[in-house]
Formats: C-alpha cells, sequence, structure tokens
C-alpha cells in the first residue's frame, strides 16, 4: 500500500509539473514546435538520470525514493524517459540493433495507434 501511494503522489506531481510546462512553454512558442512536450521529456530523462545515479548502490530504502520519483514523478511527468532509459539499457547490453528497432517500432507504432484512435 505504501508503494501505490508513493507512485500515486510522485505521478500527481509529475503531473502537475507537465500542466504547468505546457502553459509556460506554449506562450513563448507558438504552436510550431511543441516545446513543453519536448521540454518536459528532455527534463524528465534529466531527473531520471540524476536519481537513479544518486540511488544507485544503496539500500531497500532508495527504493522508496525511486517509487515517488522515478515511477511517480518521471512517469507522471514524462513516458519518454523510461523509453529513454530502456534504450540506453539495451545499449549497454550491446545490443544496439535491438536499441533502435525499439525506438522506431515505439514511435512509429505510437503514430499508428494515434491515428487509428483518432478514427474509432
Amino acid at each position: 500500500m505504501k508503494t501505490l501511494a508513493l507512485v500515486f503522489l510522485g505521478g500527481g506531481l509529475g503531473s502537475v509539473v507537465r500542466y504547468v510546462f505546457s502553459l509556460w512553454f506554449v506562450l513563448p512558442f507558438g504552436k510550431w514546435f511543441p516545446m513543453a512536450t519536448f521540454m518536459a521529456n528532455i527534463v524528465s530523462c534529466f531527473i531520471l538520470g540524476m536519481v537513479l545515479k544518486k540511488l544507485a548502490g544503496q539500500s531497500i530504502d532508495a527504493m522508496t525514493w525511486h517509487f515517488l520519483l522515478v515511477t511517480g514523478f518521471c512517469g507522471g511527468f514524462s513516458t519518454f524517459s523510461t523509453l529513454s532509459l530502456e534504450v540506453l539499457n539495451l545499449i549497454k547490453m550491446n545490443l544496439p540493433g535491438q536499441a533502435m528497432a525499439y525506438i522506431l517500432i515505439s514511435v512509429l507504432s505510437g503514430l499508428g495507434f494515434l491515428w487509428i484512435g483518432l478514427r474509432v
């Protein structure tokens, strides 16, 4: 139950920050480039990297922060950060082909299912 509460809290905070980004970045950039989404994805990746580095090799108590910040906050702020981490893990496992395939499949599938969803 504690884990669910941490993910819920972090996810809520991440979602609120994502919304604030949508307000901040749309005004100066307009709609010609999705700057709010881009910035949320990039900032989330940065936060994910910092948190994972800080928590590496820590005790089981570090899982509390992992659920709050990685799964919760970064998950609510951007799922792009998780995709980026998974791609990096594939590259670290010396699987660059799978990493590239995962990127292509993820982006193309996302576009495809968005297109289908818009037509249902």
